[in-house]
């Protein structure tokens, strides 16, 4: 059965016409039981349609009605003798049911994805006119003040869920679906002046100007003739900012929310993270055009583009995404692989391109599957091939079946044979052949040289002897961006018949020496050969020693790398075998740095010592950040550690395949230990943490020496705690106890105290209370002795925790106080906020609840400043908490709203489940 309500009333069974209903009353109570459909007490619905008369008689006609409704509709109903409403395992649809279920559905987002705004159009289209149009039922009062207040509150709904469509076609520049539905908002409430501005702000942004300008002239005269006044200061800014032309077409998507709402331009959050383009993009319109029309496809949730090294995926794949950007809800998000060892750090590579931080000891796939649930997002994961592993295939899996509005555009040279891939294959640019050049207009391949060549040579122009040459040249890398790129770079150092030549000896060359390597390859070789030839020795060295850096690294690295002259590093940037970004970091391609790495594995000594110099270099680095992000500079450190994680990465697997007794090699990674954790620790990078460590453990199993044993031990004792951590507690309590008794007569104080304060942790975590004591007071006084601050601190922290369980909240309180007075004195903010919130729970418990508010948001300022989200969370739950026990309900909810918003986006479920039950109790 249908029933449709909005503008008038009509009721089908079967797609027939249901009549003859016994009077109004009884379609009037068939149209109520539907849209509410609970049981209903019968003195509640006879109240409903017959208020005027005494309970008896109204009781009397309620049953005259039912047995006619039974007569007619009997399988719908479910009648008893108290009680009335729909049969719930009956077929019947409601459209203002189906209206306020979809609106319902997408309450919580703060906009449409591409499936929700299919469902939010099919429901919007359900708004035929107001709810029960024409419908009217004599002396029945309760039932008409019933059906004003849901005409009310249906046509808010259906503008609301118009307004967010038409939101969402102007995103996405759907210019005719968003005037229309614009113009059917304007009609619905002509006075609802945000309506207006939508419509005029799509006109404008459509290229209809004059159409823009008319509708403000309409809704003046609407204001004036309706309500005697004139348009809100907003409207009439609008109007404005569209006779200037003030306003770029291009932006369309992303300022029309912020246009509307009478915001700035700059106000309005830009969702990507895409590299800005240091060079022009040339071409590649039918690709483009056709990854456009692939990522529209709701069916294509991955698209993989598969192409040989240097043929230009890479920027195809971030030039597609920027002109979908505001395509998608939350944003679009470009993920760069080169550089990763292996697909062990595949999550965390994502996250940080996402600005998402994991925290506490659940699986970081889990956490970042969480996050991406319920995200409209495009991600860009770029040069995917070297992970196709179990566990690299395995995450893009789960974000296929777990994160169902998450798009994955992935450029590799191997496809990643899936069922759910789509694939795009792409060659080189196109280019003439034979005598056609002279004929062909300037595109692909030749445009491409051409920009190059002006960028070394300004006054560089094609002409009718020249054209041969540059034809010659792109034919031979056929088409290759990157060797074309190369190419036109020497024009600095050759003319075009030395470049053309050079090419085409080494190609042959090439054709007859190693005649396994793929044509295209062959050309790109010769070119790179070619670069290579003109570098003079000391530019060969430095190109060869750079390749031992992954991602982009710093000036001061490579210089430190390089022991040279940093004018090698202008050539090398001008000879375009090496990039240099907008913020100025050095970044090497990829395919060049494999042929550098092939060139500089030919000489292992060259080779050692450009490992060893890359790893003194970042073990230093964590060295000079070893007492900041202790305390003083915490912030700075991590996001200084964060830019530098790759070559860190790679600094301490280089140290693994160095010569233990290299003189200073093991005190270095001693030195460079504690920042690394810290950072690990912070970051809630456990699982990483603990790969890191292993693998300096294995390397240096069995210890040769006293400084080996002293340092095996230390890299035990926090891969312990990591491994305490993420839930392996007996194999991490083992690993401090036998670092533990291995460090205990070094003279390592520091290492000691780690031990105690760590095995205090999980002591007090089992509940053994005195064990816990035990090694915490030695902690402590061993850490007063050596004047270990961070040490005492800590001891401290968890000493204050292990009290309040006891509910000896006098005691808690004195650890916990001078536990923070010791993180203030070290400027430690990350323990600040523990100790902050240990004494907001002891001061709620004892109902001092201004301290408790002062100190939760304290512990609150202190996790916002250093990105801690689900920190964040749980200080606005605890406010919550607080207020409730304040009795001030209006904050609570909030409160947890805000606390509830943090944990969905981070997707924490089981405190998204508390936060909500919670919720339900205000």
């Amino acid at each position: 059965m249908e029933i449709q309500t909005l503008g008038g009333l009509r009721i089908q069974l079967d797609e027939t016409a249901v009549s003859g209903f016994v009077s109004r009353k009884a379609e009037a109570l068939l149209v109520y039981l539907a849209c509410n459909p609970r049981l209903h007490a019968r003195e509640t619905l006879a109240t409903l349609l017959w208020d005027e008369l005494p309970q008896q008689r109204s009781l009397a006609n309620l049953s005259v009605l039912l047995t006619s409704l039974r007569k007619q509709l009997a399988p719908f109903l479910h009648i008893s003798r108290h009680e009335i409403g729909m049969n719930q395992e009956a077929d019947f649809v409601v459209d203002a049911v189906t209206l306020a279920a979809a609106m319902e559905s997408v309450s919580h987002r703060t906009g449409l994805t591409r499936s929700t705004a299919v469902h939010m159009a099919q429901a919007v289209a359900l708004y035929h006119g107001p709810f029960l149009a024409g419908f009217y039922v004599r002396q029945a009062n309760n039932f008409s003040e019933w059906a004003i207040l849901e005409q009310e509150r249906l046509q808010q709904l259906a503008i609301h869920g118009m307004s967010q469509l038409v939101e969402f076609y102007a995103q996405r520049q759907q210019w005719p679906e968003g005037i229309g539905l614009g113009q059917r908002l304007v009609n619905l409430d002509p006075m609802r002046e945000e309506s207006q501005r939508q419509l005029m702000w799509l006109f404008a942004l459509s290229g209809q100007r004059p159409a823009a300008l008319e509708q403000y002239q309409t809704c003046l005269d609407v204001l004036e003739a309706e309500l005697g006044v004139e348009p809100a200061a907003e409207t009439t800014a609008l109007y404005e900012r569209i006779k200037e032309g003030d306003f770029e077409q291009a932006d369309a998507g992303r300022i029309f929310r912020g246009a509307v709402d009478g915001e700035t331009t700059a106000s309005v959050r830009t969702l990507h993270n895409l590299p800005a383009d240091t060079t022009s993009f040339v071409g590649r319109e039918q690709e483009l055009a056709h990854i456009r029309e692939r990522l529209n496809l709701p069916a294509c949730r991955l698209l993989t583009i598969v192409g040989p090294g240097g043929v230009g995926k890479t920027r195809l794949a971030l030039t597609a995404a920027r002109r979908q950007r505001s395509q998608y809800l939350d944003g679009v998000w470009f993920v760069p692989l080169a550089s990763l060892p292996s697909a062990d750090f595949l999550e965390t590579a994502v996250a940080d391109a996402l600005g998402f931080s994991f925290s506490g000891n659940d699986d970081p796939r889990t956490q970042l599957i969480n996050f991406l649930r319920q995200k409209e997002i495009l991600l860009v994961l770029d040069n995917f091939e070297h992970l196709l592993t179990e566990k690299g295939v395995g995450l893009v899996t789960a974000l296929l079946t777990q994160a169902p509005e998450c798009q994955l555009l992935i450029s590799s040279r191997e496809r990643l044979n899936l069922q759910a891939e789509w694939l795009l294959e792409v060659e080189g640019l196109p280019y003439p052949t034979g005598t056609q050049s002279e004929n062909r207009p300037v595109v692909g391949a030749i445009e491409l040289f051409q920009q190059r060549a002006q960028q070394v040579l300004p006054d560089f122009q094609l002409n009718a002897s020249r054209l041969p040459l540059v034809t010659e040249i792109v034919s031979l890398l056929a088409g290759m961006p990157l060797g074309i790129e190369l190419a036109a770079a020497n024009l600095r150092y050759f003319d075009l018949g030395d470049i053309a030549a050079g090419i085409r000896e080494s190609v042959d060359f090439l054709q007859t020496s190693r005649r396994d390597m793929p044509q295209r390859h062959r050309s790109l070789r010769a070119v790179i050969d070619r670069s290579w030839q003109a570098l003079s020795d000391a530019e060969q060295a430095a190109f060869m020693a750079l390749s031992v850096f992954r991602g982009r690294f710093s000036t001061q690295a490579a210089l430190a790398v390089l022991k040279t002259n940093p004018a090698v590093l202008h050539t090398l940037v001008d000879k375009s075998l090496l990039q240099r970004s907008e913020n100025g970091r050095l970044q090497m391609h990829n395919i060049l740095r494999q042929y550098a790495a092939d060139r500089l594995a030919a000489l292992p000594e060259q080779a050692y010592r450009a490992r060893g110099r890359h790893g003194t270099f970042y073990a230093n680095l964590l060295q000079q950040w070893q007492m900041p992000i202790k305390g003083g500079r915490q912030i700075e450190a991590l996001e200084a550690i964060q830019a530098e994680i790759e070559n860190i990465r790679m600094s301490w697997q280089y140290a693994q395949t160095l010569d233990r007794q290299t003189a200073g090699l093991i005190p270095l990674l001693g030195n460079a230990l504690d920042a690394l954790f810290h950072f690990y620790n912070m970051r809630s990078l456990f699982r990483e943490g603990m790969t890191i460590l292993h693998q300096a453990m294995t390397w240096l199993s069995p210890p040769t020496n006293e400084a080996e044993r002293i340092l095996q031990a230390r890299l035990r004792a926090r891969y312990g705690w990591m491994a305490f951590l993420l839930g392996q507690r007996d194999e991490g309590e083992t690993a401090l106890h036998d670092s533990l008794a291995a460090l205990q007569a070094s003279g390592h104080s520091e290492d000691v105290i780690f031990c105690h304060n760590y095995l205090g942790a999980i002591a007090y975590f089992r509940q053994d209370f005195e064990r816990a004591k035990a090694h915490l007071t030695q902690a402590m006084s061993l850490a007063r002795a050596a004047g270990d601050v961070h040490g005492e601190a800590i001891g401290l922290n968890i000493m204050g925790g292990l009290h309040i369980d006891l509910a000896d909240f006098e005691q808690a309180e004195t650890f916990l106080r001078s536990s923070l007075s010791l993180k203030r004195q070290n400027g430690d903010l990350w323990g600040e906020a523990f100790s902050l919130e240990h004494l907001g729970r002891i001061e709620m418990i004892t109902t001092r609840l201004h301290e408790a508010e002062s100190h939760f948001r304290e512990s609150l300022d202190i996790r916002r400043r250093m990105g801690d989200r689900r920190g964040e969370a749980l200080c606005l739950q605890q406010l919550g908490d607080l207020a409730r026990q304040q009795g001030d309900a209006e904050t609570a909810v909030s409160l947890y709203t805000d606390c509830l918003s943090i944990f969905e986006e981070i997707g924490d479920a089981q405190a998204i489940a508390a936060v909500r039950r919670q919720l339900m109790h205000e």
